[in-house]
C-alpha cells in the first residue's frame, strides 16, 4: 500500500485572504474596528493575527476575489498529485514568485479545483 494516500493533504489552513479596493480602509476595519492586530505588511498585503489560530488574515488589493492558502508539506508535490487527480491541467497551474510575501519566501503553487475553484498551496514552515 503507497503509504502518501493515507496521510491528508492539507494540513492546515494559513491564511483567508480577503480582497479590499482600499489597504488604508481594509487595515481600519480590520484593525481598528475588529481588532485585528497586525503582524506583517507590505504596499499590497497586510497580514493580521487570528487568536487562537496560526491561520492569518490577510486583506490585499491586487486579486479582486477571496482566496484561501493551504498548507502542505511539499507545495510541488502537492501540485503533482492534484494534478494526477485530474483536478487540474498542467497548464492551469503556476508557480508564484518566491519572493511573495504570501509564500514567506517558499515555494507556492496554484492550482484550479474541482467546482471552478482555485487551491493556493503553501509549505508548511520549517
Amino acid at each position: 500500500m503507497d503509504d502518501t494516500k493515507s496521510i491528508p493533504l492539507f494540513q492546515m489552513v494559513d491564511a483567508v485572504q480577503f480582497y479590499v479596493p482600499d489597504i488604508d480602509a481594509g487595515v481600519r476595519y480590520y484593525g481598528d474596528i475588529l481588532w485585528h492586530e497586525i503582524i506583517w505588511k507590505t504596499e499590497l498585503e497586510v497580514g493580521l493575527h487570528m487568536p487562537g489560530s496560526e491561520t492569518e488574515i490577510v486583506i490585499q488589493n491586487e486579486r479582486d476575489y477571496q482566496e484561501i492558502d493551504l498548507s502542505v508539506e511539499s507545495a510541488d508535490a502537492a501540485a503533482r498529485r492534484i494534478e494526477d487527480a485530474g483536478s487540474c491541467r498542467p497548464s492551469t497551474s503556476k508557480l508564484a514568485e518566491p519572493s511573495s510575501s504570501r509564500t514567506r519566501g517558499a515555494t507556492a503553487w496554484f492550482c484550479c479545483a474541482p467546482a471552478r475553484g482555485t487551491l493556493s498551496l503553501t509549505p508548511t514552515a520549517s
